[in-house]
């Protein structure tokens, strides 16, 4: 953590979805995306979500960085599909978001009580402020299934 006092800001309006299958961010044009999440984005993109307020998107390109601005500026980031190591990535931050205040989820379930099964288990991530991921979660289909598999 940056300091001690860091805390998820829930009153931020950014969002980060790692995903080369949402093209283009600023035309809202999401063709192959999945319902829930493409239509969570595009509310909130209006302003239309429980909020009230229109967010924007950010992308740096690394979770790491991406979710650092989270954690900074507030908002949520997240990856939709099954990349992140249960083990290795997406419980470490999802602690460190739930630390700072926040929420880390797989789209479905918190991710920190999701139990292990295999030493590279690979799954969706989300975390950011727990009001951001609660939405999220609401809308159902935000995993992107079908992908690439990353046996190990």
């Amino acid at each position: 953590m940056d300091s001690p006092a860091t805390v998820i800001n829930a009153a931020f309006v950014t969002y980060v979805v790692v995903n080369a299958v949402m093209k283009t961010f600023s035309q809202h044009v999401m063709p192959l995306c999945f319902s829930g999440l493409r239509n969570y984005i595009t509310k909130i993109q209006k302003g239309e979500g429980q909020s009230g307020k229109q967010y924007s998107a950010r992308y740096i390109c690394s979770l790491v960085a991406d979710f650092h601005r989270t954690l900074l500026y507030g908002g949520w980031a997240g990856n939709p599909r099954s990349h992140l190591r249960l083990v290795y990535e997406a419980n470490p931050l999802s602690y460190l978001c739930e630390q700072a205040g926040g929420r880390g989820s797989d789209g479905v379930s918190h991710i920190l009580s999701i139990p292990v099964t295999k030493l590279h288990q690979r799954l969706p991530f989300f975390a950011g402020s727990p009001e951001d991921i609660s939405e999220l979660e609401s809308y159902g289909d935000v995993q992107q299934v079908g992908t690439k598999k990353y046996d190990v």
